[in-house]
C-alpha cells in the first residue's frame, strides 16, 4: 500500500471511531436524561390539610393537592375555589358565585396561611409515577378550564375535589377503600358536616342554608366525605396495589391560633 493510502486509510479509520465515540456519547446523554425523566421522584404528589379558621368559608378547614417536580423546580398547589366572597355575602348564601380549579406556588400558600396562623399537615400519595403524572395533567386540565362552576360545596368543594382527582387519575385502576365507617353509611351529609363544625351557631345556620334540604338526601357513600378531616379518614385505610395509599403527617405550618369553641364564625374575611 502506498504511503498516500495508508494515510487515507488512517484518516477514514479514525473519522470512524470519532464519529462512533460521538454517536456513544450522545446515546449516554439520552440515556442519563431518561433516567432523570424516569426516576421515582421525578414528580410527587401530596395531599394538604388546612386547620379551620373562624370564617364561614372554611370552618371547618380547607384540602388541597400538592404537586412537585424537583427537575424543573416546579411546586403548586391545586383546589377548588370560589369567587372572592368578602362584599358578596348574599351572593355566596344564594349560591350564585363561580368556582374552579386554582394553582398557586406552594410557597406564597404557606406564606399565606402562616400570617392567618393556620397550620398545614401534609401527606405524600403513594401512586406510582405514571398516575402521579396522569393526576397533574388532570389537575392542570381542570385549570384550563376556569371558573364556570356554579359554586357549590357538597358537591364540588375542596374536599371532594381532592378526591375525585385522586381516583380519576389512576383508572382505569382502582382504589380499595375497604369498609366504610358506619357513619359515612348511615348518617347524612348534614350531619357528618354539623359533626365537624362544632359549636359556632353562625356557622351552622349559612352552612345549613347554603346546603338546603340536599344535605339530607341519600348519595354515594365517597360523596359524603365533603370535610377535610374525614377526608384523612378514609384515605388513612384506603389502600392502591396492596399498599397504603397516603404516608404519614407531616407538619409543614404550625398553627398559633385556635379557634375558640362556642363562638359565631366570621361570614367573611
Amino acid at each position: 500500500m502506498s504511503l498516500r493510502l495508508l494515510i487515507i486509510s488512517l484518516a477514514f479509520s479514525a473519522s470512524i471511531v470519532c464519529m462512533s465515540q460521538e454517536a456513544d456519547s450522545q446515546e449516554q446523554a439520552q440515556q442519563d436524561s431518561l433516567a432523570v425523566t424516569e426516576a421515582d421522584d421525578f414528580v410527587t404528589a401530596s395531599i394538604l390539610v388546612t386547620t379551620p379558621s373562624d370564617v364561614l368559608y372554611s370552618c371547618v378547614g380547607h384540602a388541597s393537592l400538592r404537586m412537585q417536580c424537583p427537575h424543573h423546580n416546579l411546586d403548586m398547589v391545586y383546589t377548588y375555589e370560589s369567587e372572592p366572597v368578602t362584599d358578596r355575602v348574599l351572593t355566596f348564601l344564594k349560591g350564585d358565585l363561580n368556582m374552579g380549579m386554582t394553582a398557586v406556588p406552594t410557597e406564597r400558600v404557606l406564606a399565606d396561611y402562616a400570617s392567618e396562623g393556620r397550620g398545614i399537615t401534609e401527606y405524600v400519595v403513594n401512586i406510582p409515577l405514571e398516575k402521579r403524572k396522569q393526576l397533574w395533567q388532570y389537575l392542570d386540565g381542570k385549570v384550563e378550564e376556569g371558573m364556570n362552576l356554579p359554586y357549590d360545596y357538597l358537591n364540588r368543594g375542596c374536599v371532594l375535589g381532592c378526591l375525585r382527582a385522586i381516583r380519576d387519575a389512576v383508572l382505569p385502576d382502582t382504589i380499595s377503600f375497604g369498609e366504610w365507617d358506619e357513619k359515612f353509611v348511615n348518617k347524612t351529609r348534614r350531619t357528618l358536616l354539623g359533626d365537624r363544625i362544632g359549636d359556632f351557631p353562625w356557622a351552622r345556620f349559612f352552612i345549613f342554608t347554603i346546603a338546603g334540604t340536599e344535605a339530607d338526601q341519600a348519595c354515594a357513600v365517597m360523596d359524603k366525605v365533603v370535610v377535610p378531616l374525614d377526608l384523612i379518614e378514609v384515605l388513612q385505610k384506603a389502600t392502591f396495589n396492596g399498599k397504603a395509599l397516603i404516608g404519614e403527617p407531616k407538619e409543614l405550618v404550625v398553627k398559633t391560633i385556635d379557634i375558640a369553641q362556642g363562638g359565631w364564625a366570621t361570614p367573611v374575611a
